[in-house]
């Protein structure tokens, strides 16, 4: 049984996280699969190896020394294994080391500020010498390899994945559900300024009257914008969830599918939205919105918003009040045909990675 290291920062909630914790179950089936972390906090119960005692980022950045000590000893100690690496940090350490698959799963828009400059410093020092760059989308491909002028063949993309079976599984037990309202709105993200919930908070005042937002997640934004909902007096017409593992339980009571990204790698929740046949009204952010809306539409090709797509509705950030405005005023164009699902099924995305790792 081959022997595959997955390297990740944590096991905390994130987009990464949950794509490992969706594809553990599969392929510790076929692999002889051990997690490192580089610190020990979980969201996600998966059995994994610390590489350090570390609790916070801090801590993390003060272990690195001997974190790297301890990933290149394991390196040489398991000469035929692969290390597969997730998020910037574990990725640079990942490379360092050497042998190394690194999974680049965000936009090269995301990097804002002192710490965004020095990571867009290292990514075009480091990420050139990586083995094999995984990325979540078509677009991020194509801008990644001008970006760090590379050779385009030395990126593969790896789609995310969302199981199928257990969304009808799902789906079958909760057929007594009760539908108060008229509409259910729900967002998925983590609660920072990059996310712009605060914009789908204030639409929130032009939704159709008998409706609701549901918001799940958590990070340095939550206090902040259940303050904005306490001052537009929408808090009747809000519910903070917080984190939930099992995003599908909620997604099957929803209507829409709402988001206000500025920059992204490949979101897992309009992909996961969209296998529960949820319509989505999504800022047409980088990188990936318009894949999965509109699969087809050339990445550069200029639109007029608000864009109607087989999947959803895309919609101008630097515009978002106005156009959502638009846009719930004609719900009834807003489709979920499911278009180019199929390739995100789990089964289909092992087959990749079993292709990947061999």
């Amino acid at each position: 049984m081959k022997k595959i290291f997955f390297i990740i920062n944590s096991l905390d909630m994130g987009g990464a996280e949950r794509t490992i914790s969706e594809l553990y179950p599969s392929l510790v089936k076929k692999y002889d699969l051990q997690i490192l972390t580089l610190k020990d906090t979980k969201f996600y119960d998966l059995p994994s190896l610390p590489l350090s005692n570390s609790s916070t980022n801090l801590e993390m950045i003060l272990n690195l020394p001997r974190t790297i000590f301890i990933l290149n000893k394991l390196k040489k100690e398991n000469p035929k294994a692969q290390f597969v690496s997730f998020l910037e940090l574990s990725n640079f350490l990942n490379i360092i080391t050497e042998n190394s698959i690194i999974s680049f799963r965000t936009s090269k828009h995301f990097f804002k500020g002192l710490k965004g400059l020095l990571y867009v410093a290292l990514i075009k020092l480091l990420y050139p010498k990586a083995k094999l760059i995984l990325v979540n989308s078509e677009e991020n491909k194509k801008e990644l390899a001008t970006w760090l002028n590379i050779n385009i063949n030395k990126i593969q993309v790896l789609p995310n994945s969302y199981d199928s079976n257990k969304i009808k599984n799902i789906q079958s037990t909760n057929l007594n559900k009760k539908k108060k309202l008229e509409n259910i709105f729900i967002t998925i993200s983590r609660l920072d300024s990059q996310k712009h919930v605060d914009k789908i908070i204030t639409a929130v005042k032009h939704f159709p009257k008998k409706s609701h937002l549901l918001i799940l997640g958590d990070g340095p934004e939550k206090n902040n914008l259940e303050s904005l909902s306490k001052k537009l007096k929408l808090r009747n017409k809000i519910t903070f969830l917080g984190k939930q593992k099992n995003v599908y339980e909620f997604l099957n009571k929803a209507d829409y599918f709402i988001y206000a990204s500025e920059a992204e790698g490949f979101p897992n929740v309009l992909l996961e939205a969209m296998a529960c046949k949820i319509p989505i009204i999504t800022s047409d952010f980088k990188t990936g919105a318009r894949e999965l809306i509109t699969p087809g539409l050339s990445f550069d090709k200029k639109i007029a918003y608000p864009f109607y797509g087989q999947n959803g509705c895309l919609i101008d950030l630097n515009k978002y009040e106005h156009q959502i405005q638009i846009v719930l005023k004609n719900l009834d164009k807003v489709q979920q045909k499911q278009q180019g699902l199929e390739k995100y099924k789990i089964e289909n995305v092992l087959k990749k990675i079993d292709v990947v790792l061999k």
